[in-house]
């Protein structure tokens, strides 16, 4: 809550969104005793995570065109093991590698984010998924449909 308290301090258009309709804030005691302290990023980071929002916008409209394109219907096993995720995985594994290897206040800020046991980690299994068995609501990020 104090990581949101500040983002949202430090920034002005925030501030305003947060105090609308004469609210003080997110809580009864939004805003302690220390200054909002501002994310301390460097711009490789910067770089990085603006790499890792192209990478994923890429990823999201080319899945359900490769959907469409190559498995028109639930794949055949030899359909499933020609498909091969190279790009999906490496993007994955790259983004777990890159928030643990930061480490200190990046990655306690990030990992739940950006490693495989966190939000990029399982909407990328699910995607993978998706292609290989043909799921157009797991390639669409709409969870599985049973």
């Amino acid at each position: 809550m104090r990581d949101v308290q500040d983002i949202v301090a430090s920034d002005p258009q925030l501030t305003a969104l947060a105090h609308q309709g004469n609210h003080a804030g997110f809580e009864q005691f939004s805003f302690l005793l220390a200054p909002p302290t501002p994310f301390p990023d460097t711009p490789l980071q910067t770089d990085t995570l603006l790499k890792f929002i192209a990478d994923s916008n890429d990823l999201a409209a080319r899945a359900p065109r490769r959907l469409r394109a190559t498995i028109p219907k639930a794949p055949t096993k030899q359909q499933s093991r020609s498909w091969k995720p190279t790009f999906t995985i490496s993007f994955s594994a790259a983004a777990d590698h890159y928030s643990t290897e930061q480490g200190g206040l990046f990655s306690a800020r990030f990992n739940n984010e950006f490693t495989l046991n966190g939000v990029q980690g399982t909407a990328s299994r699910e995607l993978i998924t998706g292609l290989e068995i043909g799921n157009a609501d797991l390639v669409n990020g709409r969870g599985r449909r049973f």
